[in-house]
């Protein structure tokens, strides 16, 4: 009986003929597609001749178009022939998005704790590289789990870069407190937060911003006594974070804009979640402190204090 010969891999097929053209699938929030920075530097390296499409969400079509990482950026299905596609998310979604581009490899990533995924992976993808996530004891940072897809694939590594957005800017004197949605839970209230701002602005001017989901809790007032600034294009919000002495942040995408343009973070995350996400989703490369946001009786004096403390080691 005849051996079945063994699957070429990846590296292999791509010594033998480089792609021409590529699409990237990163359909979820605007900080997962931040957090694919590093691998998209790698591919781009490696494939510097390449065609490379960016299939993105609508709302994060203009993150990746200072970086010079990728030629056309899509918010839906592209038309056209690709040589290569790749999943950057271990999602149902993005895999069958990766089988309905018809590319001839489909690569992509899984956790094996997912099994009915793993099933999808067998029908959409060519090539797959599991992932085990053990919390707490086995836990690496997204940025590592897109690393050993880079390594799979034979691309430099990735692991060793800072994210991107292809911008920087000169650092100002003022704090930032983003106002994303998961303030408000163990009771937190907008006086909390209030309460938060008057103690920031210790350390100097405080601009409060707000994405599209507060825009009702902003109308409602409160936060008449500073200076607000909901509703930012995606540049003008990366501006005012760029030019920040500090951003105070719950676990949102805020977080990984502000490791992109190298301004100090604290987050705060959700007792439930800390231990997961303030590993695998930890500001990326950048000074920052993580706390778990308890009542705002202790939490609101913990956060001030770790404020205090990044903006004396940014110093």
């Amino acid at each position: 009986m005849a051996l079945r010969k063994p699957k070429p891999s990846l590296k292999q097929l791509f010594e033998a003929r480089q792609p021409q053209s590529i699409l990237v699938i990163r359909t979820d929030r605007v900080g997962d597609l931040i957090l694919s920075t590093p691998f998209l530097q790698s591919l781009r390296e490696q494939f510097p001749k390449a065609d490379i499409t960016a299939w993105v969400a609508p709302y994060c079509e203009s993150i990746l178009g200072q970086t010079g990482l990728v030629d056309r950026i899509a918010t839906s299905l592209p038309s056209g022939h690709f040589d290569l596609a790749i999943s950057l998310a271990p999602r149902s979604e993005s895999l069958k998005n990766a089988l309905a581009s018809a590319a001839a490899l489909r690569v992509g990533y899984i956790y094996t704790d997912r099994p009915l995924v793993r099933l999808l992976a067998r029908r959409c993808l060519t090539h797959c590289e599991l992932i085990k996530v053990s919390v707490p004891d086995h836990l690496e940072h997204e940025v590592e789990h897109l690393d050993r897809l880079a390594r799979t694939m034979g691309l430099p590594p990735a692991a060793n870069r800072p994210l991107t957005l292809g911008m920087k800017f000169q650092t100002k004197d003022w704090l930032v407190l983003h106002l994303g949605d998961r303030w408000f839970t163990n009771g937190w209230t907008v006086d909390d937060i209030v309460r938060l701002c008057y103690g920031l602005e210790a350390y100097g001017r405080l601009v409060v911003t707000a994405g599209p989901r507060e825009a009702e809790l902003v109308a409602a007032g409160g936060f008449e006594g500073f200076d607000l600034r909901p509703g930012l294009r995606f540049q003008e919000w990366c501006q005012l974070i760029g030019e920040s002495r500090l951003l105070v942040s719950p676990d949102t995408g805020a977080v990984h804009v502000a490791a992109a343009l190298q301004t100090p973070v604290v987050v705060a995350y959700e007792e439930s979640t800390f231990d997961h996400c303030s590993v695998q989703w930890r500001p990326w490369m950048v000074k920052h402190r993580a706390l778990v946001k308890g009542s705002a009786e202790s939490s609101v004096s913990e956060i001030l204090e770790a404020a205090g403390q990044v903006l004396e080691a940014a110093v």
